[in-house]
């Protein structure tokens, strides 16, 4: 009768850890499932947000800039001195290139708790938009590679300390209105000079 016993329980204890075991591979494998479906919806999601970036960029450069009424919070673009203008009514209006226009967009999406975006340059007019760690390897990437094999970007998990973001890079082309702001740096047309 012992024997019996001590039989069922190594027996009972067999079958818990394996059920103990498979249950756990189970959970592990619907944990990688789970966060690949996360990271996929994120990875169309900024693919779609960026599209429209560079749609809403290259409309802006097509129109070779936007006028903003002068407002308080609205400055004149540092980089881009001389470039405000005033109305027959006197008032004035404040120029944004495609740059400052994007940047501005990012951050009131940024205030309302979305997302945020950032342009860079591995030569930038204005040292906000220095690239960071991520974008400058990227952006390096993209001259090597060219536009062509680059056009759908890089796309990784960036991690700063114990914090850790999505990002997308993808390059952005010089077109002949980019020249109107940037001749001076040495531009030319079809480059890769920015993401």
């Amino acid at each position: 009768m012992a024997i019996r016993l001590a039989l069922a329980r190594k027996f009972l204890v067999a079958v818990g850890i394996t059920v103990f075991v498979t249950i756990g591979i189970l959970f592990f494998f619907m944990y990688e499932q789970a966060q690949k479906a996360i990271y996929d919806h994120v990875d169309r999601q900024s693919t779609a947000l960026l599209q429209q970036v560079v749609i809403t960029r290259a409309w802006i450069s097509e129109h070779e800039g936007i006028y903003i009424r002068q407002a308080p919070g609205v400055e004149p673009n540092p980089y881009l001195p001389g470039s405000g203008i005033t109305d027959k009514e006197g008032r004035d209006y404040v120029f944004h290139n495609p740059a400052l226009a994007i940047r501005k967009l990012s951050e009131y999406a940024q205030r309302k708790g979305l997302y945020r975006f950032h342009l860079s340059s591995l030569k930038p007019l204005n040292p906000a938009n220095k690239p960071t760690p991520f974008e400058s390897e990227a952006l390096r990437q993209f001259e090597r590679r060219g536009f062509t094999a680059s056009r759908d970007g890089i796309a990784g998990i960036v991690r700063d300390g114990d914090h850790a973001a999505y990002q997308r890079i993808i390059p952005l082309v010089v077109e002949k209105s980019c020249l109107t702001c940037h001749l001076q740096q040495g531009y030319k047309v079809g480059e890769v000079r920015g993401g």
